[in-house]
């Protein structure tokens, strides 16, 4: 996974680099084709803040956190975007499995029970005709 890093009115640190490095990889578990990830941190008015923007061929997640750390910034943002990475996850299973057969409803019982469908058809046509 590609990650940038961006600093704004911060210093960069490579604590802080490895960090974000370390808990961006995490990601990689969700994603089989590859993905970019892109981080913004900054200070405004005293609090820091961290965007993080996680895009590959088919989704875009985005999330921003406002914390009085920036440690506590990340992990509030990753969690925000794995939250989204859940609820997507939980979306596309249920499509998957909600087209099951248990709700099949037979109208007419003895056609289910036969055992060649076209026979039983055309002995019907023979009859209305």
């Amino acid at each position: 996974m590609k990650c940038t890093i961006s600093f704004k009115h911060l210093e960069h640190t490579e604590s802080l680099d490895t960090r974000i490095k370390e808990k961006t990889e995490h990601f990689c578990k969700y994603f089989e084709d590859a993905a970019e990830a892109k981080w913004i941190c900054y200070v405004k008015d005293g609090l820091h803040y961290g965007e993080v923007t996680v895009w590959g061929p088919k989704f875009k997640y985005h999330a921003k956190s406002c914390t009085d750390s920036v440690y506590k910034c990340i992990d509030d943002a990753l969690a925000k975007v794995e939250r989204q990475l859940h609820k997507k996850k939980d979306i596309w299973k249920h499509k998957l499995h909600s087209n099951n057969k248990s709700n099949l409803i037979i109208l007419d019982p003895e056609q289910a029970w036969y055992e060649n469908d076209g026979e039983y058809h055309f002995e019907k046509m023979k009859k209305a005709s």
